[in-house]
């Protein structure tokens, strides 16, 4: 199978340090953390669903971070949106080493700052 990091690569063509680091602080700067987003899943993990936002950086919504993750137990990828469909949420965080979006579907009092 393939590496998470080459499908990314594929779906967001050179988003990874150093080419764009001047790209990716000028996003930081214009979406400030609890900006809301949308987009398209692109990309399924265990760990959670990455996301097209249309900003040129995968998104990735956390499993504990998907709508309702507090009182349904997401036991199974199948649970997970599925590629393709269409999302909501807020950033809380921005992963500088890894060029990724982290996004959330939880209220904001459940949000703790830099736990990515």
């Amino acid at each position: 199978t393939m590496s998470v990091n080459y499908q990314l690569a594929a779906l967001f063509p050179r988003y990874e340090p150093p080419e764009m680091e001047a790209n990716w602080n000028a996003l930081k700067r214009r979406l400030p953390i609890g900006a809301s987003v949308n987009g398209r899943v692109v990309h399924r993990e265990s760990f959670g669903v990455f996301v097209d936002i249309g900003v040129g950086f995968p998104a990735l919504i956390l499993v504990v971070r998907l709508k309702n993750a507090d009182m349904t137990p997401y036991t199974s990828m199948d649970m997970y949106p599925a590629v393709n469909a269409e999302v909501d949420g807020r950033i809380y965080v921005f992963d500088d080493d890894k060029h990724q979006v982290g996004v959330t579907q939880q209220p904001r009092e459940s949000w703790m700052i830099g736990d990515w």
